[in-house]
């Protein structure tokens, strides 16, 4: 059986069910069954929110403020 609810598609046997599942238990659900990747910031390694000035060099991500601060290290570094 398939029913749509909060725009979650959901695939369920029509066997016994279990307890209700909030909303947001249905979306952390479905977000660990795609396995989704967030990735982490190269100098901090903490996770990426994706704000807003968040930089992406190459294959590697970083907060803006990290950014900043390998900024300034290079402008010290002779070229």
């Amino acid at each position: 059986m398939t029913t749509t609810h909060h725009s979650f598609v959901h695939i369920q046997d029509d066997g016994p069910h279990e307890e209700e599942h909030s909303p947001k238990q249905e979306v952390l659900q479905t977000i660990q069954k795609i396995n989704f990747c967030i990735p982490r910031c190269s100098a901090c390694k903490y996770d990426m929110q994706f704000i807003e000035g968040d930089i992406i060099y190459g294959d590697k991500w970083y907060h803006n403020s990290c950014w900043k601060d390998i900024e300034k290290i290079m402008e010290f570094v002779p070229h």
